[in-house]
């Protein structure tokens, strides 16, 4: 009996490649911090340019100018939908205040030993004709001094925003008619800043969200946090607010001075996050098209309230890292964060990391496109993890840095990060082997100890295939367990099987054989009769010299016979090149 040999394996196996991701580690240039303040004229000396009510027109209507002011004034002081606004008109000096109100508003500024204090307050009730607003879409009034902030740099370019104020609530009464409700009425105390794209060739250029710093709220002891859209305008921008414990662990309501001092960038970083995170600011997430350019200071109050808070001190300085020697923080111009839990959809930053170097590559080209690479280095944190792969991960000329602006893909953690080239296929996933056909193939003693899983199940559907003819490794998956790789099934489990008898050995250059037969050899004992169901038969085998190894496939086994024909000719043909037994073993079998 004999039988033709198919050219299909039948067992596949994954494999695994742990690598280590190497640091490459080149040396940015070094840092300093330069100190730069952001708000000009702190002290509130120059008075305010009063604007129109009418919210979204930031038209000056008039200045409130103290008499010994010696420039034009820098803050503008603005009332959105107030019906009763503050107009242009001296102050009146009392003491060592200098004041301009009306039955609705006060604004109130230090002098002498006051000297760059600010009061602002409301009595909102004459702005309602006191009855509490129906509805949320009702405008409310706002009392409000602002600033531009030119000069600001970028965030990548910011190693600090240090904001710095001192607030005391010096009058606090809330006034609650039929109709009050804590969801729709209060009186709100709140530091702004705009966080805005600032990238003249981004189609997002002028797109912002609002940054709060919590002060007072007259409906907490604490003002929580709270990030939501704007719903004051159309189309709404994020406001992003921290809540007050973020900034201090002391509370106005207490009626005592209450001091904040606190880096903001992180918060910044975290604000832009949540943003991207939530779909707005799409046009850019690039930490280095955004600056602050605005800040306002005081009072919304959509209820029926007295309120007023005092402030000095107000300061926000930027330290900005600029080239130095002796340091040791340095110039970032750009970075990304790549960790096994991320997400390619996010924003690659520290919080929201990317989950792939590919991702984080490309990430670098429409860098690199839109605005080409920035100062400094670009640096790609890898966190600890294992990376599945499933091709190779290729840079190429188009991903290369300078000299002068690296990029430089590093792991957090140098032992800890590992880009595997296989797939974890689940325990679970094994079980006994029941199918009669395979179990048929195999030894009697194994059939109970043998464990199977299904490839295709798993979403493992490229296996790859054996060639008819090679040399080295099998060129196939491997399976990796506890970090070690499994031996390929194979016949007899150690050693060798000889062959004394060929029949037809094949071209022999060596010794001026020439022939167009293949290679036959006698084989002794049972065991090749178990191959015929198998779906493919391939023997590594020492054909004829002890240097030479080579993996043909079985295209014939004569069991009547006891022979074996190969389908490939081996290049040296079958026979003794040198003294010894011709020696094979049977591979995935």
């Amino acid at each position: 009996m004999h039988c033709n040999v198919p050219s299909r394996p039948h067992y596949v196996f994954r494999v695994d490649c742990r690598l280590i991701l190497l640091a490459v580690i080149l040396a940015p240039a070094m840092a300093r911090a330069e100190s730069l303040e952001l708000i000009r004229d702190a002290n509130f000396a120059n008075g305010f340019r009063l604007l129109s009510p009418e919210p979204g027109k930031r038209e000056p209507t008039g200045d409130l100018k103290p008499a010994n002011a010696t420039g034009t004034p820098i803050w503008e002081l603005a009332q959105w939908n107030s019906r009763h606004p503050l107009t242009e008109t001296a102050f009146t000096n009392v003491e060592t205040w200098l004041t301009v109100s009306n039955a609705a508003k006060w604004v109130r500024v230090g002098t002498g030993a006051n000297a760059g204090c600010l009061e602002l307050g409301m009595d909102s009730r004459p702005e309602y004709d006191s009855r509490p607003r129906k509805t949320p879409a009702e405008p409310w009034t706002h009392l409000l001094v602002q600033q531009n902030l030119p000069g600001c740099p970028p965030l990548t370019d910011v190693a600090a925003f240090r904001l710095k104020l001192e607030a005391r609530l010096v009058e606090n009464e809330t006034f609650k008619p039929e109709g009050y409700s804590r969801d729709l009425h209060a009186a709100q105390f709140q530091v702004v800043l705009t966080i805005q794209n600032i990238r003249r060739d981004s189609p997002g250029q002028g797109d912002y969200l609002w940054f709060a710093v919590p002060l007072f709220d007259d409906r907490f002891d604490e003002p929580p946090r709270y990030v939501n859209r704007d719903y004051a305008v159309s189309q709404g921008k994020l406001i992003f607010n921290p809540g007050a414990a973020a900034f201090t662990s002391h509370r106005l309501r207490d009626g005592q001075w209450v001091r904040v001092d606190r880096d903001l960038r992180p918060l910044f970083i975290e604000a832009l996050e949540e943003a991207w995170r939530r779909g707005y600011l799409q046009d850019s997430h690039h930490l280095a098209d955004y600056r602050l350019t605005t800040i306002n200071i005081g009072w919304e109050v959509p209820g029926l309230n007295r309120a007023a808070i005092k402030l000095r001190e107000v300061s926000l300085r930027v330290e900005r890292a600029v080239a130095g020697a002796g340091q040791t923080t340095p110039i970032d111009g750009a970075e990304f964060h790549v960790a096994a839990t991320g997400n390619d959809v996010d924003a690659g930053t520290k919080s929201h990391p990317f989950a792939s170097l590919a991702r984080a590559r490309d990430a670098i080209r429409e860098l690199k496109q839109q605005r080409g690479l920035p100062q400094g280095c670009v640096t790609i944190w890898v966190h600890p993890g294992e990376y599945p792969l499933a091709e190779s991960f290729e840079l190429t000329e188009a991903d290369a840095g300078t000299a002068d602006q690296p990029i430089v893909y590093r792991g957090i953690d140098r032992d800890g990060v590992h880009l595997v080239g296989g797939r974890a296929l689940p325990a679970e996933a094994f079980a006994k082997v029941t199918d009669a056909e395979t179990l048929d193939r195999l030894d009697p003693a194994a059939r109970d100890n043998v464990l199977g899983a299904s490839l295709p199940s798993l979403g493992i559907t490229e296996y790859g295939a054996f060639p008819d003819q090679f040399s080295g490794a099998v060129p196939m998956p491997e399976l990796f367990f506890n970090d070690q790789r499994m031996t390929l099934a194979r016949w007899p489990n150690e050693d060798w099987a000889e062959f004394t008898q060929v029949l037809e050995s094949g071209p022999a250059p060596w010794r001026d054989h020439a022939s167009d037969q293949l290679g036959v050899f006698a084989y002794e004992g049972g065991r090749p009769a178990r191959w015929l169901r198998a779906p493919g038969v391939w023997l590594q085998g020492y054909w004829c010299f002890d240097w030479s190894c080579e993996t043909i496939r079985v295209q014939d086994i004569d069991t009547q016979e006891q022979r074996i024909t190969l389908a490939k000719q081996h290049v040296y043909g079958l026979g003794s090149g040198n003294p010894g037994p011709r020696r094979f073993f049977a591979v995935n079998l």
